[in-house]
């Protein structure tokens, strides 16, 4: 029983190890084709086939996938020329990918904190999409944050409190909208791109905490809240000092 087990086991691994290899060799080809309508089909149907089975949980992460795809074809886009860039691009691409296919099918423990550090990616991925090269249709960009921003902590929402309702949506449109307004604000700031990434990926931690903390019942521990106030207030420090300010007269 225990030998059966362990094969079973190792059996789960091994395809769950093989899938995220598949998505990067898709995703490779895409830039080798240069984009072509042929590859671009070809990746969505072989990652539609990768995600599906098995069938369960297959709507929980599916606005982490869809968003993970448009990130990852925005960012190739936006490196193509840049061999090392693209590398590591499929690299970063492939590791979220093993993230949502470990959480849907239950192959990782601990499935709180590897959700939120999924999230936390999606969410600075997409910021960076935004700050590079933001003055390329800055209001489609921004509604597009904005939209998506909406559908992450929409997610967010579910998974962590376990229910659909009114109030998540409304919680999320909120946070939605204070995401793009900071977005807006941030990009008139005389700062580099990853900078900028940066500032917005505090307050989305910053958000996501406090709800988590809302969620385990700690919003009211001074303790819990303090310590989140000193984190943000040092990643806001590091971020001012380490940044590339572009003061003109």
């Amino acid at each position: 029983m225990a030998v059966k087990l362990k094969s079973v086991l190792q059996s789960r691994l091994l395809l769950l190890a093989l899938k995220p290899l598949i998505f990067a060799g898709l995703l490779f080809l895409i830039w080798w084709w240069n984009f072509s309508i042929f590859s671009v089909g070809f990746f969505l149907a072989g990652i539609f086939l990768l995600y599906i089975y098995p069938l369960m949980n297959s709507l929980i992460f599916s606005v982490s996938l869809v968003i993970l795809i448009s990130l990852a074809f925005n960012s190739l886009f936006i490196v193509f020329n840049h061999f090392w860039m693209v590398f590591l691009t499929i690299i970063a691409c492939t590791f979220l990918f093993f993230l949502i296919l470990g959480l849907k099918n239950l192959y990782l423990t601990k499935k709180i904190y590897w959700y939120f550090l999924l999230n936390l990616s999606l969410f600075y991925g997409l910021f960076s999409n935004y700050f590079i090269k933001i003055d390329d249709y800055f209001l489609i960009k921004l509604f597009l944050v904005f939209l998506a921003s909406f559908f992450l902590f929409r997610e967010f929402l579910k998974i962590f409190t376990q229910a659909v309702s009114r109030e998540n949506n409304l919680l999320s449109f909120i946070l939605a909208l204070l995401t793009s307004q900071l977005a807006w604000i941030v990009s008139w700031l005389p700062i580099g791109p990853i900078a900028g990434a940066n500032l917005l990926f505090i307050f989305i931690y910053l958000a996501e905490n406090l709800i988590i903390l809302r969620t385990e019942g700690k919003l009211k521990d001074k303790r819990a809240i303090f310590k989140n106030i000193i984190i943000f207030c040092l990643l806001l420090l590091i971020i001012i000092i380490t940044s590339q300010w572009q003061i003109s007269f």
